[in-house]
């Protein structure tokens, strides 16, 4: 059995933009030599002289904050549409007579009962943030996808019970 030769590949600098930007994706180095034919120790190398790691953290922190952002963004919307609605209620509780008071008093609850799921919401989200934010430091950099694809099943596994 003869082992497969590798042929010496020059490193371009459009080659390197292009492991680069897979790296900063989430790919680990053996990932990215396995796919483009390239030696490990070389262009892990070229990535620590280069510091993609803090490329790859850099874009991590905009794209994490960019959801957050969205997220809370829309979470806000809802829990004004709630205090709308818990408003109408109240009003609607103002203006009743006794046999209209109990329909009031279920918008009130639906909107009281709205706002908590949704600042119960941020409040997991905020958490689920500060828990990435200590895993950064300790996860080895191979694991960055890994631990990505499995946060993002559980996001959606926890979408579909809510």
């Amino acid at each position: 059995m003869s082992k497969k030769k590798r042929m010496y590949t020059k490193y371009t600098d459009e080659l390197k933009a292009k492991a680069r930007e897979m790296y900063i994706s989430g790919m680990s180095y053996n990932e990215i030599c396995r796919k483009m034919d390239l030696n490990v120790p070389h262009l892990s190398g070229i990535g620590r002289k280069e510091n993609w790691a803090a490329d790859r953290a850099e874009v991590a922190l905009r794209v994490k904050n960019e959801i957050l952002d969205n997220v809370v963004e829309r979470d806000v919307d809802h829990i004004r549409m709630y205090q709308e609605i818990e408003e109408k209620g109240r009003e609607a509780l103002a203006d009743a007579e006794v046999k209209d008071a109990g329909q009031a008093a279920s918008i009130i609850d639906i909107g009281v009962k709205g706002e908590r799921v949704v600042t119960g919401g941020l409040l997991e989200l905020k958490f689920v943030m500060d828990v990435l934010k200590v895993l950064h430091g300790f996860v080895p950099e191979e694991y960055y996808g890994v631990v990505r694809n499995r946060l993002g099943l559980l996001i959606k596994e926890y979408e579909k019970r809510t």
